[in-house]
């Protein structure tokens, strides 16, 4: 869906009764963009971390002497500044330091690894949102780690909401505007004595039980980084 469309809903829906809602003018103005949009950004990556919207993949070449490694650009073996670049992205897609959580590895015949198991000795376990730890690394092979990905940050400068696509399932959009209301009553006094910050926030977490009881969100997006430079398959 487009960011106006976004826009136009909290208008003249959740943000009416506030000015930076622009419901006087009817429209946000754009003075007010970097707010709004700093709140639509949050609600954005809190849905994506509650439904596994965006899922990822990125190659990593193993090395004899690292046993910990890391899904950060610094690796990259397009942008990186380490010694060792590992992480194995491309021109047309380089890594974008967008991971929430890594949520499966594979090897390069695409067979799922043993992860975060603890009954099993050659288990990969993860070390932190990010990294991951390699029993017993080996230059020879390559991973595939799948992650669940972030959604790619709006910038409010020299906007225009009408182009701005904002990827994000329709079955959302009523949490998406629940939580941009709940931050934006946030910052702002109560409203004859009521805390429409707190309602906001009930109906979105009531929003988001109705999604996951209906099942509504499915994996929607992957993408494969090949390890084509590395003559990988």
């Amino acid at each position: 869906m487009l960011l106006s469309e976004i826009f136009d809903q909290l208008t003249h829906g959740e943000l009416s009764q506030l000015s930076i809602g622009g419901a006087a003018n009817g429209s946000i103005e754009q003075k007010d963009y970097p707010i709004v949009i700093s709140h639509i950004n949050m609600a954005l990556t809190e849905l994506y971390k509650r439904f596994p919207i965006k899922i990822r993949e990125v190659q990593i070449q193993e090395y004899d002497n690292i046993g910990i490694y890391y899904l950060d650009s610094k690796y990259s073996a397009i942008t990186g500044t380490a010694t060792t670049k590992y992480l194995i992205d491309s021109a047309a897609f380089p890594f974008q330091d967008d991971v929430l959580k890594i949520t499966a590895v594979y090897d390069e015949l695409g067979v799922e690894l043993p992860f975060n198991n603890i009954n099993e000795i050659t288990s990969i376990n993860t070390r932190d949102y990010n990294s991951f730890e390699v029993t017993n690394p080996d230059s020879t092979k390559a991973l595939t780690v799948e992650y669940r990905a972030n959604h790619v940050i709006i910038n409010p400068t020299e906007l225009d909401a009408t182009t701005i696509d904002v990827v994000l399932p329709r079955s959302l959009l009523e949490a998406l505007l629940n939580y941009v209301a709940f931050r934006a009553f946030a910052a702002n006094p109560p409203i004859d004595g009521q805390d429409r910050s707190g309602n906001f926030l009930q109906k979105f977490e009531a929003s988001i039980a109705r999604i996951s009881l209906l099942d509504l969100v499915n994996d929607s997006e992957k993408f494969n980084i090949k390890l084509d430079n590395n003559g990988w398959p």
